[in-house]
This record gives structure tokens, sequence and C-alpha cells, in this order.
């Protein structure tokens, strides 16, 4: 896991760039940085809230996602 968080914390600024760019300038968001911000985000969301690789994607529960949505945010 904490390979994986160091992966996230790499990949944060470009996650962060692309976010802003959609809330300044909507039109001018690269298709390639939205797809890379989705699976950044599905990613992010296994790691924190599942607290385990992606592959177990099937036990991801709606609660728990609400659940962390509601506690700490380490993204935006």
């Amino acid at each position: 896991m904490e390979e994986l968080l160091e992966v996230v914390t790499f990949h944060l600024p470009r996650y962060e760039n692309t976010v802003k760019t959609c809330k300044t300038s909507p039109g001018q968001v690269n298709p390639t940085d939205l797809t890379f911000a989705t699976k950044f985000v599905a990613v992010y969301l296994f790691i924190k809230v599942k607290g385990s690789r992606p592959m177990t994607y099937q036990y991801l529960t709606v609660d728990m996602v609400s659940t962390y949505s509601e506690g700490e945010r380490g993204i935006h």
C-alpha cells in the first residue's frame, strides 16, 4: 500500500492541475487529462476508502465511499 500511495502522491500535481483547468477553462481540458483524472480518483478511492488494491473493486460499497466523503479528504 505504501508503494501505491507514493505513486498517487507523484501524480497528485497533474490531477490538481487538471481540476484547476476544468474549473477555470472547461473548454480547454485535454480529453487525455480527463481520462487520467478519472483513473486517479478511482485508484485514490480504492486505496484511501477501501484500503486495498484496485483489484478488489467488487467489494467496494457505497457506504464505504459515503463514510469516507464525510470524513477526511485528501483530494479536492
